[in-house]
């Protein structure tokens, strides 16, 4: 059973490495490239989450190779990493969940049929405790196939399919995203 822990945080340890780090706030940097799941991923873009002056998040995506249009990765078998750092405790959990059912219908054109379970997966990760400065990761695998979702490095989910990842990441990035700025900035067309 130790063995087996020990192997488990080893290797989930192991799926991510950052270099460089480009300064985007006064106390915030992100990492320039990511390796995880043996992807090797590059900044595309990132955005910064206000409402009403207020700082909450930053997402930030990377990409095998740059792009502005969302559909080349999002509607084939490659690999994307979305990464959120969380600047204030304002971000509402129950706010976040409903983006995530709301996002589903939209990026799937009202079709959740099959997804239902992992979404529930998902909603129930973005309820789960995190505070001010904590940084989710959220990277799918084109080879397992799986979207792996970390907290602070460490890995705390894996949800299966290619649907899965469309209808995900399609929330941020899709024909009718949550939010068009974030959508445009991650896709490196708009800065903060």
């Amino acid at each position: 059973m130790k063995k087996n822990l020990f192997l488990l945080l080893f290797s989930t340890l192991n799926f991510i490495s950052y270099s460089q780090n480009v300064q985007v706030t006064e106390t915030i940097s992100i990492p320039t490239k990511i390796s995880s799941q043996g992807d090797n991923l590059e900044l595309n873009g990132f955005a910064l989450r206000e409402v009403k002056s207020y700082k909450l998040y930053l997402a930030s995506l990377y990409l095998a190779e740059k792009s502005t249009d969302s559909k080349v990765f999002l509607e084939q078998n490659k690999p994307i990493t979305l990464r959120i750092h969380i600047i204030s405790s304002l971000v509402q959990r129950s706010r976040w969940e409903n983006t995530i059912a709301q996002g589903f219908l939209n990026s799937t054109g009202g079709n959740i049929t099959g997804l239902e379970s992992r979404i529930e997966r998902m909603k129930s990760i973005v309820k789960s405790e995190y505070k001010d400065d904590d940084t989710f990761m959220f990277t799918y695998s084109p080879q397992k196939k799986i979207t792996f979702i970390y907290l602070n490095d460490v890995q705390i989910e894996a949800i299966e399919g290619e649907d899965f990842k469309k209808g995900f990441f399609g929330l941020y990035l899709g024909e009718k995203p949550w939010s068009q700025s974030l959508k445009e900035g991650m896709l490196g067309l708009k800065k903060f």
